[in-house]
């Protein structure tokens, strides 16, 4: 946002993709060449020699984790995510783009050696035992599966897969993690005959030594036993309580000064992500748990207040807040703007602040809030360095700003098309 700031454009003309793969290939109506801006945010870019050059000469603004200039002479087929690509498709002199994940099923790969070529924005699943010389006309990740298997493509618990297997099956390809944490359900998987191939595993320590025979995991996270999983966890009496002495958890854990007393009802905790927890229970916390990060916050936590793209706060705001006797945490994710009225005392109101993004204010304040920022990703700046920067005043950014949020044309979606 603070390059709207220093852009001379209004923005009324200007165009943004937002998306998780954009295909630029041609622009036979002319649709780019109506804007003077065009902004493209993506994770994949893909884009011919022409469409491409034509974005440079508009000095496009493009942002992009990986991009492909290529020129397709093809018409253009696009499969759905989660599409079966199987050998009676014809894609002879085509080039084929997927929206997501897709599966070749038995000699698919016969019809993707025909194609010109290929995009996959997800993985392309191909059986092992089959040729693959058709890989070198595909972009994107390829993940080999065994052809006999049963595929499973998301998370599952061991129980769920026991009942959802087809007769006839009894190798379970699962391209994500198995949780393994009943024995009835790994014991009945054994009297089957049952077989698992998995990225990954989550099993308890005395389990994974009587089945761990039963999986080929990429990674296994053994939990130790007589602990109950959980994802993450805000620990407070009740969850204490209910989630029993001993706890995992495979996230992050935060709790409040108040709930300190529930420590003493825990034997164990295991925290494989960030325990956030006040400073003062930190002694408490080591007693009985350990964590493989820690965030040590004040006691008095304020209510956090999130920044998501454009705010202006006033000295009026912040002195409510004060006059209640409270404090808050700010997160901004965007462009946060203090206003001209904002003094060094009102910075008491913050009790601590993180930036990803921008963060603007009067000179006198910025002093006072600077030992309270603990990360800051992008800048932090007066309305005096801004102004001289931008050549405007403080109402006029505020209305640029403004004007912004709904100005031009403005595009969000996971797959971008331009043919």
């Amino acid at each position: 946002m603070l390059e709207q700031l220093l852009s001379k454009s209004t923005g009324e003309n200007s165009l943004s993709i937002n998306c998780g793969t954009a295909f630029i290939l041609s622009d036979r109506e002319g649709f780019l060449e109506r804007y003077e801006e065009i902004n493209i945010n993506c994770g994949t870019l893909l884009a011919s020699a022409k469409s491409y050059a034509g974005l440079m000469a508009k000095g496009a603004s493009i942002n992009c984790g990986n991009s492909t200039i290529r020129d397709i002479s093809g018409e253009i087929t696009q499969l759905e995510g989660g599409a079966a690509i199987t050998e009676d498709m014809d894609f002879s002199g085509r080039f084929v783009i997927s929206s997501g994940d897709a599966v070749v099923k038995g000699d698919g790969g016969k019809a993707l050696a025909e194609a010109e070529g290929a995009h996959f924005n997800g993985t392309l699943f191909y059986p092992q035992e089959r040729g693959s010389a058709f890989l070198a006309k595909v972009t994107g990740r390829k993940q080999p599966y065994p052809e006999d298997a049963h595929l499973v493509f998301e998370d599952k618990q061991l129980d769920e897969l026991l009942y959802s297997i087809p007769d006839g099956k009894s190798h379970i390809w699962v391209h994500g993690e198995i949780t393994a944490l009943d024995e009835r359900s790994l014991r009945k998987a054994r009297e089957k005959g049952l077989r698992y191939a998995c990225r990954s595993l989550f099993i308890t320590e005395s389990f994974d030594g009587s089945y761990g025979g039963l999986f080929n995991a990429e990674e296994r996270t053994l939990m130790p036993d007589g602990y109950n999983a959980v994802p993450m966890l805000k620990l407070t009496a009740g969850e204490a309580a209910l989630h029993g002495p001993c706890i995992y958890v495979r996230g992050d854990l935060t709790m409040d000064k108040t709930d300190e007393g529930c420590l003493s009802e825990i034997e164990s905790i295991i925290v494989k992500g960030t325990a956030t927890i006040p400073a003062s229970c930190a002694k408490a916390f080591r007693a009985v748990g350990k964590a493989d990060a820690y965030e040590l916050v004040e006691d008095n936590l304020g209510d956090i207040m999130r920044v998501n793209g454009f705010q202006v706060i006033g000295h009026d705001h912040l002195q409510s807040v004060l006059a209640k006797g409270e404090t808050i945490r700010v997160k901004v994710n965007g462009f946060l703007l203090f206003d001209e009225n904002v003094t060094a005392g009102d910075m008491a109101a913050i009790e601590s602040m993180k930036v990803n993004g921008a963060v603007v204010m009067p000179d006198a304040a910025q002093g006072a809030l600077s030992r309270k920022i603990s990360k800051v990703n992008g800048m932090i700046n007066s309305i005096e360095a801004i102004t001289k920067m931008t050549g405007m005043t403080l109402p006029e950014i505020f209305e640029k700003l403004q004007s912004s949020q709904t100005a031009g044309t403005n595009i969000n979606t996971g797959f971008y098309v331009l043919v």
